[in-house]
């Protein structure tokens, strides 16, 4: 039989690798502007080279994506 101090030792080792191993979310965000006369556009596509990640900027010229750590462009 599994003594149950080496159970609570099993799962709490399982917790540390699974929160060790997951990644980190970060939030990208901005406006999109025109870069002559800074007016907002709206429905502008922001997208993430390389990746199949993707936004368009709202009624306010506001964008935001969710990306895991790592470098962009």
């Amino acid at each position: 039989m599994f003594p149950m101090r080496n159970l609570y030792l099993t799962l709490l080792a399982l917790a540390l690798v699974a929160t060790a191993t997951a990644q980190q979310k970060y939030s990208l965000s901005g406006f999109v502007r025109d870069s002559l006369s800074r007016e907002t556009l709206i429905g502008a596509s922001v997208t993430v080279k390389g990746e199949n990640k993707g936004a368009n900027s709202n009624a306010y010229g506001f964008y935001s994506l969710t990306l895991p750590q790592g470098s962009y462009v």
